[in-house]
């Protein structure tokens, strides 16, 4: 069970990682929306939560409607920044993150960036510094769930679990088919507040979100499963 949770922590920052490719205000791989012809679509052999991301996915995308545009040159400078941080020149994209969010202040990807790049620093305060980079990205653009996502893992890396779940919240609330949330309420529901049904359903409609199944998800459902089955066995054993 202990290496399961290590595991499981782990893929906390894992997700924020698949998360880092973001462009200026922001459209990534990660968040272009799966176009889904129900009409064509056998309802009957599907699950109740293959079902659920259905309707999730053709929920509105609050961040998408509310993004800002922004110069050809902000995006290429934009792009090339992302690219130094790709290869590992952090202090040549901090540069152009810094002076894009100076010069674009009402773009909320370079704030968001700038708070990845604090996070992977070694001082004592980067917790802080990049909290206060996701929470200005948030105050220019209140549906980017990237850097809500992101703020969550800062909370929660914190131990403010509450604010957490919170965050991770909203970020379902901008676009009710963002995956990465799903994963990381699901794992803080597991891990650290202890609600093994909540985690499970949360898991549950994370993989069912995914086109393929995750081998390591699909582990975790059935570890959980027979968890909540077996609290379920004992509580109504209590009863009688």
């Amino acid at each position: 069970m202990r290496f399961i949770n290590t595991v499981r922590a782990s893929f906390v920052l894992m997700t924020l990682t698949l998360a880092g490719c973001a462009s200026l205000d922001l459209t990534t791989s990660e968040q272009v929306e799966v176009e889904t012809n129900s009409e064509n679509t056998d309802k009957v052999q599907l699950t109740s939560f293959e079902l659920l991301a259905l309707e999730l996915k053709q929920q509105t995308n609050h961040y998408r409607q509310n993004q800002r545009s922004a110069s050809a040159a902000a995006k290429s400078d934009f792009l090339a920044a992302i690219e130094f941080k790709r290869q590992g020149e952090i202090a040549s994209a901090e540069k152009i993150f810094t002076r894009l969010s100076a010069e674009h202040p009402k773009l909320s990807g370079p704030y968001l960036q700038l708070g990845d790049i604090y996070l992977l620093g070694e001082g004592a305060d980067k917790f802080e510094r990049a909290e206060a980079q996701y929470r200005l990205a948030l105050a220019v653009n209140q549906y980017n769930y990237h850097a809500r996502n992101r703020l969550a893992q800062v909370l929660r890396q914190q131990g403010q679990f509450a604010d957490a779940e919170e965050q991770y919240k909203k970020a379902i609330a901008s676009w009710p088919a963002f995956k990465p949330a799903y994963l990381n309420l699901g794992i803080l529901y597991d891990l650290y507040l202890g609600d093994k049904s909540k985690a499970l359903e949360h898991y549950q409609t994370y993989q069912a979100l995914n086109d393929k199944p995750e081998r390591k998800v699909k582990g975790w459902i059935a570890d959980l499963s027979r968890q909540v089955a077996n609290q379920k066995t004992s509580q109504l054993a209590e009863v009688k």
